[in-house]
């Protein structure tokens, strides 16, 4: 189980690579590298077994908020390493050029 987790957490991170782009989007762009990784290998997966070996977009939406807060948290430990007694969290949410962005400010 470790390894398939360490796997979506590769593939939620390079995810991050296509801004704009939907959790159905990022769905369809690992299950066609897969067939293509497997293809080249030698292996015939069938439309039913790649369905079921891809993640779901709610699965993608789950894991980027998985990375999201690690990261939060990686970073917050990071600045108490430094030394810091006190932080401050400013977040804004909006919605520019098609895109959401929720923006957290650390002070």
């Amino acid at each position: 189980m470790q390894v398939i987790a360490r796997s979506q957490e590769t593939q939620t991170s390079f995810s991050l690579y296509g801004p704009g782009a939907s959790d159905v989007a990022i769905s369809m762009i690992t299950a066609g590298a897969y067939k293509c990784l497997l293809r080249d290998i030698g292996y015939n997966i069938t439309s039913s077994e790649l369905a079921n070996s891809c993640p779901k977009p709610s699965l993608i939406a789950k894991l980027e908020v998985d990375l999201a807060a690690d990261v939060l948290a990686k970073v917050l430990h990071e600045i108490k390493c430094g030394g810091v007694k006190e932080v401050a969290i400013i977040t804004d949410h909006g919605h520019r050029g098609g895109q959401d962005h929720f923006v957290i400010v650390l002070v």
